[in-house]
């Protein structure tokens, strides 16, 4: 899971110019299975995901493109979505080796139904392989614990900071 590019801390991790906060994490639960769903890319580019579910949006990063619908009871993550639109550059991309399981958002307020909020630490950057057919949100050169919390959809974890989530888009529906 981890390698030679850019490992985890024990110390504060930067991005984004952000420093950890301990009021926003993720947190995970490894298991045998994950949400099963699939990806649909929409003709105005919307990318859906079709687990029903999630209650409170944590928006990525500064430009709102990208959130995880999480279930404010809870705090488990439930699907990804987001927007097509702006700048994704083209990268070749590996999706990291990773666990099945359950992601959680943690954060020292409750989670209000239909609020939301944003997560800064997480790089704006959007990546694309169009030849494996996988979108990165976040800095695919950092490492950390991976975790497949929804079929297709890995989250990357470092010291508790959501650093980048790969989407496995080879068999998205497409409008």
């Amino acid at each position: 899971m981890r390698n030679s590019k850019q490992p985890c801390s024990k110390r504060k991790l930067q991005i984004a110019n952000c420093v950890k906060e301990e009021n926003m994490q993720f947190k995970y639960i490894i298991k045998e299975n994950c949400n099963i769903g699939f990806f649909s890319i929409m003709k105005d580019r919307s990318l859906l995901y079709s687990t029903q579910g999630g209650n409170f949006t944590v928006s990525l990063g500064g430009d709102w493109r990208f959130e995880l619908n999480v279930d404010s009871n809870t705090g488990k993550c439930i699907n990804f979505q987001g927007t097509l639109i702006g700048n994704i550059q083209e990268k070749t991309l590996k999706i990291p080796s990773y666990h099945k399981g359950e992601l959680f958002f943690c954060h020292e307020g409750e989670l209000l139904i239909g609020a939301g909020c944003r997560y800064l630490f997480i790089d704006d950057n959007a990546y694309y392989d169009s030849i494996q057919k996988v979108l990165c949100v976040g800095n695919p050169c950092l490492n950390g614990v991976a975790i497949e919390f929804t079929d297709r959809t890995i989250a990357v974890i470092c010291d508790n900071i959501l650093v980048a989530i790969y989407l496995d888009l080879r068999d998205a529906y497409k409008e």
